[in-house]
């Protein structure tokens, strides 16, 4: 356990070092407020399984495709902060 935790501080620092602040726009600043106050509250079901994804796992991949990889490591740590 504590190794995950170290790897998971390792890919957070990484991540806050290589982040471009221009890129920050209003439209992140929703989806990262969004994101932690209500996607993970919210779970849908997938079709044929017995399994749930919750919504902010989508607007985490949301985050990795509209901006870079860091804004979406960075947004799942707040959001599995905010969850726990």
């Amino acid at each position: 356990m504590l190794a995950v935790i170290l790897l998971g501080v390792f890919c957070l620092s990484v991540s806050l070092l290589n982040l471009s602040l221009a890129t920050i726009d209003i439209h992140l600043v929703v989806l990262f407020i969004f994101t932690v106050a209500v996607g993970s509250r919210i779970t849908i079901q997938i079709p044929r399984f017995k399994s749930y994804i919750s919504a902010s796992e989508t607007f985490i991949f949301l985050a990795l495709l509209l901006y870079a990889g860091e804004f979406a490591v960075i947004l799942a740590a707040a959001e599995a902060f905010a969850t726990s």
